[in-house]
This record gives structure tokens, sequence and C-alpha cells, in this order.
């Protein structure tokens, strides 16, 4: 098990109890992959509005980070109602703009020289 999954796991066992503590410890990992998933753990735990906020815009950038094509899909299909859930008051979620960036936006060629 890597560094950020070990991180990535810690995050999700302090964010009920310790939600400040988890969502610094969200904050430092390196693996944006994780560093998303954490924050978007911790964001769900966080009381503070301004806070929690904070906490999801930092998931869209690690999220914005990630490069391949399937994790792309993964983080804005697995997250969605994780970040609904935690961008608006307790009992009343809400759901922010702006996911990741769509794989259509890549502006790289694909692998294997294909271009669509």
């Amino acid at each position: 098990m890597s560094v950020s999954t070990q991180q990535r796991d810690r995050v999700a066992a302090l964010a009920k109890t310790k939600a400040d503590e988890a969502l610094a410890l969200a904050r430092s990992i390196q693996d944006p992959w994780f560093r998303c998933q954490a924050l978007s753990i911790a964001a769900a735990q966080v009381r503070d509005a301004r806070s929690r906020k904070s906490a999801i815009d930092d998931a869209f950038s690690a999220a914005n980070e990630l490069t391949a094509p399937n994790r792309l899909v993964t983080v804005p299909a697995g997250k969605r109602q994780q970040w609904a859930d935690a961008s608006g008051p307790p009992g009343r979620p809400r759901i922010r703009g702006g996911l990741p960036r769509a794989i259509g936006e890549r502006q790289e060629k694909p692998q294997g020289g294909i271009e669509s």
C-alpha cells in the first residue's frame, strides 16, 4: 500500500471525529488522485461552510492535475454526490459547478497517434 493510500485511509478514519485534522492531512497528500479523494471525504465532514467550500475547491484542483483518462472520468462519476452533499448546508445539499475538465478538452494526442 502506498503512502498516499495510507494517508487517504487515515483521512477517512479521522474525518468524522477530527474533521479539521483530516482536512490538513488531506491537503498534504502528494498524489493528486488520493488528495482529491481525501479532500472529498474530509469536506463532507467539515462544519464550517467556508472551510468546506475551500476543501471542495482544492479537490477540484487536485482532480485537474490528473492525466490518466480513466481517472478523469472516475473523479466526476465517483465524487459528484460527495461534492453535492458537502457543498450545501446539512440537509440541504446543492451541486457545485465546475466539474474537473472533460477528456474532450485535453490538448494532447491520445496514445497510439489516433486523433479524435
